[in-house]
C-alpha cells in the first residue's frame, strides 16, 4: 500500500511467480531439452536392440526384434500403471471430500 492506503498494483513478473507461472528466459526450455534426450536415447536403444528373438505366449510363437518386445512391454506397463492411477485418484478424491463433509458436520454442531 502507498501513503495514501490504496493498494499498489504489483509487478506482473510477481503476480505470475505468485501463481506459479515464471516466466521462462532466453533459451531452449527445460523440457523441450529434456524431451529431446529421452528421444535420443530411445533411438540409439532401438538401432542397438535389432536382433531377431523367439516370442512364445499361450502356444503361440513368433520372431521378433527384440527392441519390439521391450517397447511393447513399456507401453503396457504405462497404462497399466494409468489405470491404477486412475482409480487411486478416485479413492484419494471420495475420501477427501468425505473428511470435508465430517468437518462440516462437526462445525455445524
Amino acid at each position: 500500500m502507498d501513503e495514501e492506503g490504496t493498494a499498489r498494483e504489483e509487478e506482473p513478473s510477481r503476480q505470475r511467480q505468485e501463481r506459479g507461472q515464471e516466466s521462462h528466459r532466453a533459451g531452449i526450455p527445460w523440457g523441450l531439452a529434456g524431451s529431446l534426450l529421452l528421444l535420443s536415447a530411445v533411438v540409439v536403444f532401438a538401432v542397438q536392440n535389432t536382433q531377431p528373438v523367439l516370442l512364445e505366449f499361450l502356444g503361440w510363437e513368433a520372431v521378433v526384434p527384440l527392441v519390439v518386445v521391450v517397447m511393447v512391454a513399456f507401453v503396457v506397463a504405462v497404462l497399466f500403471d494409468e489405470v491404477l492411477g486412475v482409480f487411486w485418484r478416485r479413492r484419494r478424491a471420495r475420501r477427501a471430500a468425505d473428511r470435508e463433509e465430517l468437518r462440516r458436520l462437526r462445525e455445524g454442531r
